[in-house]
């Protein structure tokens, strides 16, 4: 199941020099999930986190070249599973998402 272009996504800019962005998700405290990570090209790249004791995931994104100002958008989905996109809840505040529209801006 894919992450439907049409849906809102909630909206997440990283800056490429902090090397971690937190995903304030709502998901399960300590539970292993597959974050699947999809760049402007269709390709995609699956990484198992655990969640914190709130249940946010802290996504690396120390990947050499991979996350800077000029990748694009990245659309990311969270998953029970390494092989299927299960497409989990991610709750911020009273709203809720199935997706994360990403990008990322260089700070001098």
């Amino acid at each position: 199941m894919a992450c439907n272009d049409c849906e809102d996504c909630l909206e997440l800019i990283g800056i490429t020099c902090y090397g971690t962005l937190e995903v304030i998700a709502g998901l399960t405290p300590a539970t292993l999930y597959y974050v699947w990570i999809e760049d402007k090209y269709g390709a995609f790249l699956v990484e198992d986190y655990t969640t914190d004791a709130n249940g946010n995931i802290l996504i690396d994104t120390t990947m050499e070249g991979r996350y800077h100002a000029f990748s694009g958008n990245y659309k990311i989905t969270i998953s029970t599973s390494p092989i299927e996109q299960t497409l989990e809840t991610i709750t911020v505040g009273y709203d809720t998402y199935t997706c994360i529209q990403m990008s990322f801006i260089d700070v001098d």
